[in-house]
């Protein structure tokens, strides 16, 4: 995909930025104990758009930066209770195919469907332990987050899903949208021992800009 992006480039290359929020799809195999709230978050970034010849297809791709903030409490085997809050931000790569319907002069409606992946970048992450035994004792701990899938992981490096996104063109320069993203991958390390499979859902609402806007 991204060998063609300076294809797509040459016809419309929108910035884009939205705010987002989202829940969880929750899968646990031993405990309903545990819950994880999506809190709201952000997505910056490019896309490259591009219309089929001679018909009303339109061929599209995306670089974004993507923040998915989410709180959890976990009950782990010990009876301490856990406060998690973490702030992970993902690169996220999309190609998709849609089809551009022209409702007037210089509106156009454009429906769009298509795979994303997000690969982990960086993140914080924030742990607070509550400890029932001896004396209901607080622990604290503020660190980068963790990606990979090992025990002590936080998140998956990689995770990946669909995205269904509808845009109006207003006079081929604003481009204000709505996208549902439909993850398909489990976003939680699966070595770990509570084993809370999690598939995050989300929409996204904002705008992006056409920089290369014809005169």
């Amino acid at each position: 995909m991204l060998a063609i992006l300076p294809l797509w480039a040459q016809n419309q290359l929108f910035i884009s930025g939205g705010l987002h929020a989202g829940f969880f799809e929750k899968h646990n195999k031993f405990s309903d104990a545990n819950s994880f709230t999506v809190k709201p978050g952000y997505q910056v970034g490019f896309v490259f758009q591009s219309p089929f010849p001679k018909n009303n297809l339109v061929f599209s791709g995306s670089l974004l930066l993507h923040n998915t903030p989410f709180r959890g409490r976990l009950h782990s085997l010990y009876n301490t209770t856990f406060f998690n809050k973490y702030n992970p931000h993902f690169l996220q790569v999309n190609s998709s195919i849609g089809y551009n319907k022209k409702l007037n002069h210089g509106l156009n409606l454009i429906t769009k469907l298509g795979p994303y992946i997000n690969y982990g970048l960086f993140g914080k992450a924030k742990i607070s332990g509550l400890h029932p035994y001896p004396d209901m004792s607080i622990s604290y701990i503020n660190r980068s987050l963790l990606y990979g899938d090992d025990y002590d992981d936080d998140l998956k490096k990689v995770n990946w899903g669909l995205l269904l996104e509808a845009s109006l063109t207003i006079k081929n320069k604003w481009l204000p949208f709505v996208s549902y993203n439909h993850g398909l991958s489990n976003i939680r390390p699966e070595v770990t021992i509570i084993d809370d499979r999690l598939f995050i859902r989300s929409i996204v609402v904002g705008i992006r800009l056409n920089m290369l806007q014809k005169k």
